[in-house]
C-alpha cells in the first residue's frame, strides 16, 4: 500500500502542473502563449511516450509466448507500438487547433483500419484468436484514449477541469471500492476474474465516485458547458451530472474487470512491474483508458472549438 501511495503521489506531482498550466494558458496573451506552447508539447510528447509504453506492455504481456519467432515478436512490437500512438497526435496537428466532422471521422476510419491490419499480421503470425481480438480491441482503447486527452487539453475552456473530472472517477471507484470492500466486503462480484472486488465495495466506490464528481461538475460549471444548461436551472444540472457520472463510474468499475479478465484469460497478474505497487501502465491506467474511450463523442460535440 506505500508504494502505491509514494507511486501515485509522483505520477500526480509530473501530471498536475502539465495538465494545469498547458489548459489555463490556452486562452490567455502575450508570454502565457509561449508557455501554452511548450507544455502543450511537453503533454503531447509525455503522452505519445504513455501510449507507447502501454501498448508494448501489452504486446508483451500477451504475445510474448506466443510467437515462436522472436524477431517476429519484436518486429511487430515496435513497429505497431511505435506508429500507432503516432496517429492521434497527427491527425490533431493536421487540425491545427479545430475539427470537424470529415476529420474526425477520418481518424476513427484510420485507426479502425491500422490496428485490423496490426489484427491481421498477428492471425497469420499464427496467434490465437483470442489474444489477437483482445491485442485490438487495447490498441484502440489505447489510442482513443490518447485521442480524447488531446481533444480535452486543447480545448478553450474547462480542459483542466473535464481532465480531473474524469480522474476523479476513474480513482474514485478504485479507492473507494478498495475501502469499502475491506471494511464492509463480503460478497465477490467476479471471483474468477478479480477476486479482490465484492459487491459491497463496488457499491460503494461507484456511490462515492458519483457523489464526489457530481460536486467537482457542479463546481466548475461543467453542467453548463457540457449539456448547455443555463446557471438558473441547478436542479437539472445536478440531475444530469449525477446520471452522467453514475454512468461513468459504472463504465470505469467494468473497464477495471475487461482489463482483469484479459489479464485472467492469458494467465498474467500485472501486465508489467513498471510502477511500483500498480503492476503496469495497463494496470494502472485500464478504467482510465475505457471511460475516456467512451466520452470521445460526447467531448468533441461539447467544445465549440472542434
Amino acid at each position: 500500500m506505500k508504494k502505491r501511495v509514494i507511486s501515485t503521489l509522483i505520477m500526480l506531482s509530473i501530471i498536475i502542473p502539465i495538465v494545469v498550466f498547458s489548459s489555463v494558458t490556452t486562452y490567455s496573451d502575450g508570454f502565457n502563449n509561449l508557455g501554452y506552447e511548450v507544455t502543450h508539447y511537453i503533454f503531447a510528447i509525455l503522452l505519445y511516450l504513455v501510449t507507447a509504453f502501454a501498448l508494448q506492455e501489452g504486446y508483451n504481456a500477451l504475445l510474448k509466448d506466443k510467437i515462436s519467432n522472436k524477431n517476429l515478436f519484436e518486429f511487430i512490437k515496435w513497429i505497431f507500438s511505435i506508429l500507432l500512438p503516432i496517429l492521434p497526435l497527427i491527425t490533431y496537428a493536421i487540425a491545427n487547433g479545430g475539427m470537424n466532422e470529415s476529420q474526425f471521422l477520418l481518424f476513427f476510419i484510420v485507426t479502425f483500419t491500422l490496428n485490423l491490419i496490426s489484427a491481421l499480421v498477428l492471425h497469420f503470425s499464427k496467434v490465437d484468436d483470442f489474444t489477437v481480438g483482445t491485442i485490438f480491441l487495447i490498441n484502440l482503447f489505447v489510442m482513443m484514449w490518447s485521442f480524447n486527452y488531446q481533444l480535452i487539453q486543447r480545448g478553450e475552456t474547462l480542459g483542466w477541469q473535464m481532465f480531473f473530472y474524469l480522474t476523479i472517477i476513474c480513482i474514485s471507484v478504485d479507492s473507494f471500492g478498495l475501502i469499502f470492500g475491506k471494511n464492509f466486503g463480503k460478497k465477490k462480484v467476479a471471483p474468477n476474474i478479480s477476486p479482490n472486488k465484492t459487491i459491497e465495495g463496488s457499491i460503494g466506490g461507484i456511490l462515492s465516485s458519483t457523489i464526489l464528481a457530481t460536486t467537482w461538475m457542479m463546481v466548475f460549471n461543467l453542467d453548463n458547458n457540457f449539456f448547455g444548461i443555463s446557471q438558473n436551472e441547478i436542479g437539472l444540472g445536478i440531475l444530469y451530472s449525477a446520471l452522467l457520472s453514475f454512468a461513468l463510474s459504472l463504465i470505469s468499475f467494468s473497464g477495471d474487470l475487461l482489463f482483469s479478465y484479459f489479464k485472467r484469460k492469458n494467465n498474467i497478474k500485472d501486465y508489467s512491474n513498471l510502477i511500483p505497487g500498480h503492476g503496469g501502465l495497463l494496470d494502472r491506467l485500464d478504467s482510465h483508458i475505457v471511460v475516456n474511450s467512451v466520452m470521445i463523442i460526447p467531448i468533441y460535440l461539447s467544445y465549440s472549438i472542434l
